[in-house]
């Protein structure tokens, strides 16, 4: 059963807005999902902009020269709180390995 969520979630990520170069990237707040040229999900989290958010990434590099990928989750009007909540959530499902912690807002 549990397989079953994690594949309709991955879906659903999937058929999410894709960004392949960082300039193209939303000044919008939401929740990112990066995938690497594996196609595994290696990392996820949020922003209030995230242009601005992956200027300075320390997963830049590898974004720009490996063939990553980011998939957006525009946020919603909730706030930035709504945004931990669910970043925390995902993370809980997915244990991307670059995540290292895992912080839920409750």
């Amino acid at each position: 059963m549990w397989e079953i969520v994690k594949t309709k979630l991955l879906e659903y990520i999937k058929s999410l807005e894709c960004y392949h170069e960082l300039k193209y990237l939303p000044r919008r707040s939401g929740i990112y999902f990066v995938f690497d040229d594996k196609d595994d999900l290696v990392y996820i989290g949020k922003a209030v902009d995230c242009y601005k958010r992956w200027k300075g990434h320390q997963l830049k590099q590898a974004f720009t020269e490996e063939g990553w990928r980011l998939y957006f989750q525009q946020g919603k009007s909730e706030g930035y709180h709504k945004l931990e909540a669910e970043e925390g959530a995902y993370i809980l499902v997915f244990q991307p390995y670059v995540n290292k912690s895992v912080k839920v807002a409750l």
